[in-house]
C-alpha cells in the first residue's frame, strides 16, 4: 500500500487551477501553492492553501505535485483554433455568395482569407473574441442574480456584437471574393 500523501504542491492558481486548489482544501488536503502572477497570493491563502513564493518552494515540501499549464494548452489549442476560426470565417457567406456546399466553401474561404489573413482576424475573429471575454464578464458581473438577468445580458452583448460581426463578416467575403474574381481573368473574354 502506497504512503499517504501529506502536502500537495500546486503550480498555477488561474482561472482553472484555483478552484482545482481550493477544492483540494475543502477535501481535507494541506496544499502549498505557487503562481507567476503574485497578485493571486491573497485568494490563494484565503481559500486555505499556504503559499509558496517560488514554484521551487512549492515543489520542495510537496509529495505531490500538480501542475495547471494553461499557457501550454494555448500554444497548442487555442491559437491554432483562432487561426483555424480566422481562415474559415466567411465560410457562411461564401456558401450564399458563389453556392457552394460546406466543403467547397471552406476551401474557398481559407484561400481567400490567406493573403488578408490579418484583416479578417482584426475585423471578424478579434471582435468575436472580444464579445466571448464581454459576456464572461457580464456573467461574472451578476453571479449569484436571477438566471433571467444573466441570460438578458448575455443576450444583449451578443446580439449587439454579434449582429455588428455579422454584417463585416459577410461585406469582407464580397470584397474578397469581388477582388479576387477581378484578379482571374474571365475563362469567356
Amino acid at each position: 500500500m502506497p504512503d499517504a500523501v501529506d502536502v500537495i504542491g500546486f503550480l498555477g492558481t488561474g482561472r482553472m487551477g484555483m478552484p482545482m486548489c481550493a477544492n483540494l482544501v475543502r477535501a481535507g488536503h494541506v496544499v502549498v501553492a505557487h503562481d507567476l502572477r503574485a497578485e493571486l497570493e491573497t485568494p490563494v491563502s484565503a481559500s486555505g492553501a499556504r503559499w509558496a513564493s517560488t514554484a521551487a518552494e512549492a515543489a520542495a515540501v510537496a509529495d505531490v505535485l500538480i501542475t495547471i499549464a494553461s499557457l501550454i494548452g494555448a500554444l497548442f489549442l487555442v491559437i491554432p483554433g483562432v487561426i483555424l476560426f480566422t481562415l474559415f470565417a466567411i465560410t457562411g457567406p461564401v456558401v450564399n455568395i458563389e453556392h457552394l456546399g460546406a466543403i467547397p466553401a471552406m476551401k474557398r474561404s481559407a484561400g481567400l482569407v490567406r493573403p488578408h489573413f490579418w484583416l479578417v482576424f482584426f475585423l471578424v475573429t478579434l471582435p468575436l473574441l472580444v464579445e466571448h471575454q464581454a459576456i464572461h464578464w457580464a456573467h461574472e458581473l451578476v453571479f449569484g442574480h436571477a438566471l433571467i438577468e444573466v441570460f438578458i445580458v448575455q443576450g444583449i452583448t451578443g446580439m449587439i456584437v454579434g449582429s455588428f460581426v455579422g454584417l463585416v463578416e459577410v461585406n469582407v467575403a464580397y470584397a474578397l471574393v469581388a477582388q479576387d474574381r477581378a484578379r482571374i481573368p474571365s475563362a469567356s473574354g
